[in-house]
């Protein structure tokens, strides 16, 4: 049976123990040297890869929710100021149009700008 002072003594060798190597430096495993090298493992990696994966999908779908909200609130208030202006023709006119000009895609064409009820 080997004694625990005698592994000790052939790991660390007859080094003073205020100079003593680290452990993991002077451990022999047969004819090699077994250092631990500094740095992150494989698993480690992909660990943190895979967790930035999943927070990353979690914010795009925030951020494409963010966005639709936001063209959503726009016709909103679109649709509130065309309302607007029917109501304030009407009070004018006593009456809602019968038909709109004609604005051709964009209510900034002529035939739009000569109404002052919506502005453009």
């Amino acid at each position: 049976m080997i004694k625990i002072s005698n592994l000790k003594e052939k790991l660390i060798g007859n080094c003073p123990p205020e100079a003593d190597p680290p452990l993991e430096e002077k451990l022999e495993i047969g004819n090699s040297r077994v250092k631990r090298e500094k740095g992150f493992t494989l698993v480690e990696l992909l660990i943190v890869i895979a967790i930035i994966g999943v927070l990353t999908t979690l914010l795009m779908a925030n951020f494409i929710g963010v966005r639709q909200r936001a063209r959503d609130a726009q016709r909103k208030s679109d649709l509130r100021q065309i309302q607007s202006a029917l109501e304030l023709y009407r009070s004018d006119q006593g009456s809602y149009p019968q038909i709109l000009p004609n604005c051709q895609n964009s209510i900034k064409s002529p035939d739009c700008l000569t109404s002052t009820y919506i502005n453009p």
